[in-house]
């Protein structure tokens, strides 16, 4: 994932969408990956990965003009 990709909030996302994709051309389905899932239905014990990954890693390149 690029640096310059991560926003402060989720308002900000569809803006930058918009002017990728052009208006009137954004994706049928967009999905929040936000970190490992969890639950506490199996025996009110807090359970990592039960419906989806345990681990989320995540790589950040520095894009910024100084690097260049």
């Amino acid at each position: 994932m690029k640096a310059s990709d991560i926003v402060g909030t989720c308002e900000e996302v569809w803006p930058r969408l918009r002017e990728r994709e052009g208006n009137g051309n954004m994706p049928r389905t967009f999905l929040w990956v936000t970190g490992p899932s969890r639950t506490g239905d199996i025996e009110q014990t807090i359970q990592l990965g039960a419906h989806g990954p345990r681990r989320l890693h995540i790589v950040l390149v520095d894009d910024t003009k100084e690097n260049s």
